[in-house]
């Protein structure tokens, strides 16, 4: 049984997918035009996934039960996009469009030197030269809303820019660039130290393709496990 609901029962639980749920819940709890939030309740009245979906795309955390009435409520809600393990993702035979490593870093974190002054159109622009966003009100909309709610940071330098969603607890990195120029010369290990910084005690998790994992494991990140971007069959 789904409910719209959040019942978050994982406390422990190390799965990118599941924080970045939380980071939407705590942004758009109250907010439930712009996003929805549901819980896979088992008949033992325990939670066995949690679903957000923030505009049209869907963040899912699932424990392996209960896969097809997962299927079938995936199909009733509409997405057009899923992010979620890839083991999920094999298990709900989603089609994979493109798979990422996942990793984390624990507190302390140095101090760093702070950001130049921006807006989130500028960061837009920063992380554009290394990342696919097409969407570029929605980005825009979604960075603003989650600074405002307390949510969200970021910071930029020299053309480069970082992006951080955090909860209570948790932050992840969702998304760093530079310039074609500046790289190799370490600006991204700065950008990464500064967004670091803006998560004081928070655990910090990253996703990242196979190419720039040794990036942040160079940057103190250990891996966690496999995720995928995905759509329905």
């Amino acid at each position: 049984m789904i409910i719209k609901e959040y019942r978050d029962e994982f406390e422990g639980v190390c799965d990118v997918a599941l924080v970045k749920i939380r980071c939407s819940y705590k942004a758009y709890k109250d907010y439930d035009k712009v996003a929805q939030f549901y819980s896979g309740i088992n008949e033992y009245g325990k939670t066995y996934a949690l679903i957000a979906k923030v505009g049209g795309y869907v963040s899912l955390y699932e424990n392996g039960e209960n896969t097809e009435e997962l299927k079938d409520f995936l199909k009733i809600i509409g997405c057009e996009g899923i992010f979620t393990s890839l083991d999920t993702a094999k298990r709900l035979n989603l089609k994979i469009n493109e798979k990422c490593l996942s990793l984390k870093i624990s507190p302390p974190y140095e101090d760093a030197e702070q950001s130049e002054e921006g807006t989130p159109r500028k960061l837009m622009e920063a992380l554009k030269e290394g990342l696919c966003i097409e969407d570029t009100l929605g980005f825009i909309a979604d960075v603003s809303f989650r600074t405002m709610h307390s949510c969200a940071d970021y910071v930029l330098k020299d053309g480069g820019g970082a992006l951080l969603f955090y909860n209570e607890k948790e932050a992840l990195v969702n998304g760093i660039a530079t310039p074609k120029d500046s790289r190799g010369k370490g600006l991204g290990s700065v950008l990464l130290k500064m967004l670091l910084s803006k998560a004081f005690e928070r655990t910090v998790f990253a996703c990242c393709s196979e190419e720039n994992k040794r990036f942040y494991i160079k940057n103190g990140f250990t891996l966690i496990g496999e995720a995928a971007y995905c759509e329905e069959e």
